[in-house]
């Protein structure tokens, strides 16, 4: 609740109780009415108290002052005041004690518009009481204006009177917004504002964002197309023994159930476990040749123990059940399992070993996190050179020209191995060699060639660790372009 409505309910209620009151007081015996009142049983009328109320006026003292709005700075009572800035008008009542006091309710202020009304405050200290009331005034004429005095009210707690103490008239100069009121003229024109800049920060950030994007575009193009050839480079792995394979396939033939596959077929599987067996074993491709064939290629052949006719009366028997279409029974097809693996055990052999031929020994490559760690600190050097050259270019008022620290970026990432390893090379301890037998120091050429892509670092730095993490043998791009690899330690 604001001041003004607290005054007026309270105003409200005192009007109330004395027009409660005054019934009461006109009904009641005058003493000067030459009624008598009954001496038994009764006590004596008591005359209502009377309160000096002139008296008690002296007591009561206001002043009222007139300040700036608290957003600029304060001026004494005759201070100059701005035509339609606010103003404000603060009133300090004392009275004794018990006085009680009332702010003033939308005072009469002359020219000046009352705006608000702030909270004020109250104070009792000993036997006095004080009040403060505030108002916010705007000024709306030019030149020296009054404030008019403004009543406060009072009444003492023990009387149903009271009376006002007025504040003293105020006058204020207010001033218009020329910088002379006596000789009229405007004030200086103030700089002039540009309308329309270029927001640098904004186009660097938006060009840098444009290009991670499209960067990543062909990021994703570039590698769709190397994924086969990165397939391809995947070494395969080791081939297994061949006796190794026909055993593991009679044992799932033989934990097949007979009511998945009837007897023809499983005498077809077991005799094609002995075929892909001898053709592995041998060296020809026992699958595609009719028995014929097969029997003519094991003529000169190390069979071992195994009689070829052993082998014969297993093709033939299969022979005459394929095309004959005769179904023999589970058992009979079973019992052909087990001389196929007595075969392979029998014939088996590992196969020698080649000569093993003088070679050179290879330098141990890079591991990948050396290679990231060796460039993140090439990276952060460079960058750091970018970001100086970026912020002397904004001190300078040359905004414009921050390309030119992108450009430095790449330049440096560009030349970093120019003279043989960077700094983060250096502190990884790894090298950079040519893809060779021998692997020799690369050459300057191939040591700018395999960095010329981080000329556009950009765009093409996500698709160089992109390609980096996925190549099989840990090589980006610029080790493709340049025939380059990364090793640890030092080059010869």
């Amino acid at each position: 609740m604001n001041r003004d409505t607290y005054n007026t309910l309270r105003a409200a209620a005192l009007l109330l109780s004395l027009g409660a009151a005054v019934p009461a007081l006109a009904a009641a015996p005058s003493p000067d009415a030459g009624s008598t009142a009954p001496t038994t049983g009764g006590a004596a009328p008591v005359a209502p108290a009377t309160v000096d109320l002139s008296a008690i006026a002296e007591q009561v003292h206001v002043e009222a002052a007139v300040d700036y709005d608290p957003s600029t700075p304060a001026v004494d009572g005759e201070g100059p005041a701005t035509l339609g800035r606010a103003v404000a008008l603060i009133i300090t009542a004392t009275a004794p004690r018990d006085v009680e006091l009332f702010a003033p309710v939308r005072p009469a202020t002359g020219s000046f518009r009352l705006d608000d009304t702030p909270p004020g405050t109250r104070q009792v200290s000993g036997d006095l009481r004080t009040e403060t009331y505030r108002y916010v005034l705007t000024p709306l004429r030019l030149g020296v204006e009054k404030l008019p005095a403004i009543e406060v009210p009072w009444r003492p707690t023990a009387s149903t009177e009271g009376g006002s103490t007025p504040t003293a008239p105020i006058p204020v100069r207010v001033r218009g917004h020329l910088e002379n009121e006596q000789d009229p003229k405007l004030a200086p024109a103030p700089s002039p504002v540009a309308v329309i800049t270029t927001n640098w920060v904004l186009v660097w950030s938006l060009s840098v964002g444009a290009a991670l994007i499209l960067a990543a575009l062909v990021t994703w193009l570039v590698l769709r197309a190397l994924e086969q050839r990165f397939r391809v480079l995947d070494p395969p792995p080791p081939p297994r023994p061949a006796n190794e394979v026909a055993h593991e396939r009679l044992a799932n033939l033989a934990a097949t159930p007979d009511e998945e596959v009837d007897g023809g077929e499983r005498l077809a599987r077991t005799i094609d476990v002995l075929r892909d067996y001898l053709g592995a074993r041998y060296r020809f491709d026992a699958l595609e040749m009719t028995s014929r064939e097969l029997l003519a290629a094991l003529d000169g052949c190390d069979l071992k123990s195994v009689a070829q006719a052993e082998i014969e009366g297993l093709l033939d028997y299969a022979d005459l059940v394929k095309f004959a279409r005769i179904t023999p029974p589970p058992e009979e097809a079973r019992a052909r399992g087990p001389v196929v693996g007595a075969i392979v055990d029998a014939t088996w052999e590992p196969p020698a070993e080649e000569e093993e031929t003088e070679e050179i020994p290879k330098l141990e490559p890079a591991t990948l996190r050396q290679r990231l760690y060796a460039g993140a600190i090439d990276g952060l050097i460079a960058g750091a050179a970018g970001i100086l050259l970026l912020a002397g270019l904004f001190i300078a008022g040359e905004p414009s020209w921050g390309w030119t620290a992108i450009v430095a970026i790449g330049v440096l990432m560009t030349f970093r191995d120019a003279l043989g390893r960077s700094a983060g090379k250096k502190l990884l301890g790894i090298a950079i060699v040519s893809r060779a037998e021998r692997q020799p120091r690369a050459g300057v050429r191939q040591l700018v060639v395999r960095n010329a892509l981080l000329l556009v670092w950009p765009m093409t730095l996500t698709l160089e660790l992109l390609v980096l993490r996925r190549q099989p043998l840990r090589l980006r791009l610029g080790d493709l372009l340049a025939n380059t690899e990364v090793i640890q330690g030092g080059a010869r």
